[in-house]
């Protein structure tokens, strides 16, 4: 499982001709996300399977060395004062 990522609030609003997506970043708790080597924070945008709602996680991607891109394992960790997304 994926931890979710921490200061990240996504909502859609959906519209008769499409959506829209909204992302909020709280600065005091992006940088609790992991960082990797080239100083970046990796997140990845899912979409609840029953509920349908938008979620971050932290992807901490790595390569081998046949250069294929390998997913690490995840941990689930809660939203802090947050509805979690599904």
């Amino acid at each position: 499982m994926a931890d979710f990522a921490k200061g990240i609030t996504i909502k859609e609003k959906t519209f008769d001709n499409g959506s829209i997506i909204n992302m909020s970043i709280d600065v005091t708790q992006i940088m609790e996300n992991p960082i990797n080597n080239d100083k970046y924070i990796n997140l990845t945008i899912k979409r609840g399977k029953e509920s349908g709602k938008l979620y971050a996680i932290n992807n901490e991607y790595y390569q081998k060395n046949n250069n294929k891109v390998v997913e690490k394992d995840d941990v689930i960790v809660q939203f802090e004062g947050q509805e979690i997304p599904f």
